[in-house]
């Protein structure tokens, strides 16, 4: 079974019901599998959502896998950061934490934002196609 670590975007086009995103998504979280988000995904969401929804997303948040931010994570993404930057790729402490995590556990990370994670220890895939 895999595992899967969400990116904010991915949220997002579920709470909008974008498809394929929220029926895959959905398929996902009915039949079980392990599907993760972390602090940064709470907050980032969370920060765009009116305060009559919470309760509502609190749900949602609740019913998938919460992982930690390690410090053995901290320290992984502020290398990510640095190694990229050497080579002229901006990388944001968001991305790098949530890459950074995903790497420990095995995960891939579902986003939209495929380019925010070029890291060659890690896979990367999009619900959009």
């Amino acid at each position: 079974m895999a595992r899967y670590l969400l990116d904010t975007t991915v949220i997002i086009d579920f709470a909008r019901n974008i498809e394929p995103v929220s029926s895959r998504l959905a398929a996902w979280i009915d039949a079980g599998e392990e599907v993760a988000v972390t602090a940064v995904q709470v907050v980032e969401f969370l920060s765009g959502t009116r305060p009559v929804d919470r309760t509502q997303w609190a749900s949602f948040f609740d019913g998938l896998d919460y992982w930690e931010i390690t410090s053995a994570d901290a320290f992984e993404a502020g290398i990510y950061r640095y190694d990229f930057a050497r080579v002229g790729i901006q990388l944001s402490m968001t991305d790098t934490l949530t890459a950074a995590v995903a790497r420990a556990r095995a995960a891939i990370v579902v986003t939209e934002n495929i380019k925010h994670f070029p890291m060659a220890d890690i896979e990367v895939i999009s619900l959009r196609v």
